[in-house]
C-alpha cells in the first residue's frame, strides 16, 4: 500500500521538476518555438484562451484583421464609386436628351445652337467615360470580392493598388460627368433666354411646346381610357371571386373534418381578391391624377395658343412669355410623371389580376 507521505513527496517532486526544470524530464517534440506547460501558461480564471503556443501567431492574427478591414473598406468604396459613376452617366444622358430637344425647338431651321451642341458633345464624352469607369470598376470589384474566402493569400498588393486606382478614376469620371451636365444645362438656359428675346425664337419655342402638349395630351387620354377599362375588368373578376367564395362557404358547411382545408382555401382566394382590389383602386387614383395633370397642361397650352394667335397681328406679344412657357413646361413634366405612375400601377394590377383569375379557375375546377 502506498503511503500518503509518499504521494505527497512524489507530488512535490513532480511540481518541483516542472518549475525548476529538474527530473523527471518531460520531452516534447521540437517544433521551432518554445513549448510551455499548462502550469507555466497560467491561464487566468474565467478567461477564454486559444490553446497552443503563440510563436508569433498573435501578430499574424492582428495583421490579418488589419488586412480584412482594409479589404472590406476598399470593396465598399469601390461598390459605391461604381454605382455613382453609372448613375452620373445615366443622369447626364437624360440631361443631354432634354437639352437636344430644347435646342431643336429654339434653333433656327431646327438646328441646335452651336453653344448647346458643343456642350452636349462634351457631356456625351464625359458620360461615356463615367459609364466605362463604372463598368471597369465593377469587373475589378467582382474579382476582388471573389477572393474574399482566402483574402490573406489571394488578394495581393497589386490587387489593392488596382482597385484603389480604379475607384479614384470612377469618382473623378462621375464628377466630370456631373460638371459637364451642369455646363450643358447652363448653355441650354442661355440659348433659351436668347431665343425668348427675339420674335422668331419665341414663336418657335411656343410652337414646339404646343406640339409637345398636344402629343402628350392625346397619349395621356388614351392610356387613361385603357387603364379605366382594365380596372373595370378587375372589378368584374372580383365579383366572380365573391361568387366562388360563397360556393366554398357551402363546402365548408358540409365539410366536417375537411373544414379547415376549405377555410384555408377560401382564405387564399379572398387574400388574392383583396390584393387585386387594392391594385384596382390604386389604378383608379392614378387615372384621376393623370386626368388632373392633363387638364392643367391643356389649360397652360390654351394660354400659349392664345399668345401665338395674338402674335400673328402683333409680333411683340410673343416676347416676355418666359413665365407662361415655364408653367407649360412644368405641366408637361407633371403629366409625364403621372403617366409613368399610372403605367406602373396598371402593370401591378395586371399581375394581381392574373393571380386571382388563376385561383378562381382552380376553385371552380375543385368545386366541380
Amino acid at each position: 500500500m502506498v503511503s500518503s507521505t509518499f504521494i505527497f513527496v512524489a507530488t512535490l517532486t513532480v511540481a518541483g521538476a516542472l518549475f525548476t526544470g529538474g527530473a523527471p524530464e518531460h520531452k516534447l517534440q521540437f517544433t521551432g518555438c518554445k513549448k510551455l506547460s499548462l502550469l507555466q501558461r497560467g491561464n487566468p480564471a474565467n478567461s477564454k484562451t486559444i490553446e497552443g503556443d503563440d510563436c508569433g501567431n498573435v501578430k499574424q492574427i492582428i495583421g490579418k484583421w488589419a488586412k480584412a478591414k482594409q479589404v472590406g473598406t476598399l470593396a465598399g468604396a469601390a461598390s459605391a464609386a461604381g454605382s455613382g459613376a453609372n448613375l452620373a452617366s445615366k443622369n447626364t444622358d437624360a440631361t443631354i436628351a432634354a437639352a437636344k430637344v430644347l435646342g431643336a425647338k429654339i434653333g433656327l431651321k431646327d438646328k441646335i445652337p452651336e453653344s448647346v451642341k458643343l456642350a452636349a458633345t462634351a457631356a456625351e464624352k464625359a458620360s461615356a467615360s463615367a459609364s466605362k469607369a463604372g463598368s471597369t470598376l465593377k469587373t475589378t470589384a467582382d474579382t476582388f470580392k471573389g477572393k474574399f474566402a482566402d483574402f490573406a493569400k489571394a488578394i495581393s498588393d497589386d490587387d489593392i493598388i488596382k482597385i484603389k486606382k480604379e475607384t479614384e478614376a470612377a469618382i473623378v469620371a462621375s464628377e466630370d460627368a456631373v460638371a459637364a451636365a451642369e455646363r450643358l444645362l447652363k448653355k441650354a438656359g442661355e440659348a433659351k433666354k436668347a431665343a425668348m428675346n427675339s420674335q422668331a425664337g419665341a414663336l418657335k419655342l411656343i410652337e414646339g411646346t404646343l406640339a409637345d402638349t398636344s402629343k402628350l395630351s392625346a397619349m395621356s387620354k388614351a392610356v387613361g381610357q385603357k387603364a379605366t377599362q382594365a380596372a373595370g375588368d378587375v372589378a368584374d373578376l372580383i365579383k366572380k371571386s365573391k361568387a366562388a367564395a360563397k360556393k366554398v362557404d357551402g363546402k365548408i358547411a358540409k365539410a366536417k373534418e375537411q373544414k379547415p382545408v376549405w377555410e384555408a382555401y377560401k382564405g387564399d382566394l379572398e387574400g388574392r381578391e383583396k390584393t387585386a382590389d387594392t391594385s384596382k383602386k390604386a389604378v383608379d387614383t392614378a387615372v384621376k391624377s393623370l386626368g388632373d395633370a392633363t387638364k392643367d397642361m391643356d389649360g397652360k397650352a390654351k394660354a400659349l395658343q392664345a399668345t401665338k394667335d395674338k402674335g400673328q397681328s402683333s409680333p411683340n406679344a410673343l416676347l416676355g412669355q418666359t413665365k407662361n412657357l415655364g408653367d407649360a413646361e412644368e405641366s408637361i413634366r407633371k403629366t409625364d410623371r403621372a403617366l409613368a405612375v399610372l403605367r406602373s400601377k396598371v402593370l401591378t394590377m395586371k399581375k394581381d389580376e392574373e393571380r386571382l383569375e388563376d385561383k378562381i379557375k382552380e376553385t371552380e375546377k375543385r368545386l366541380g
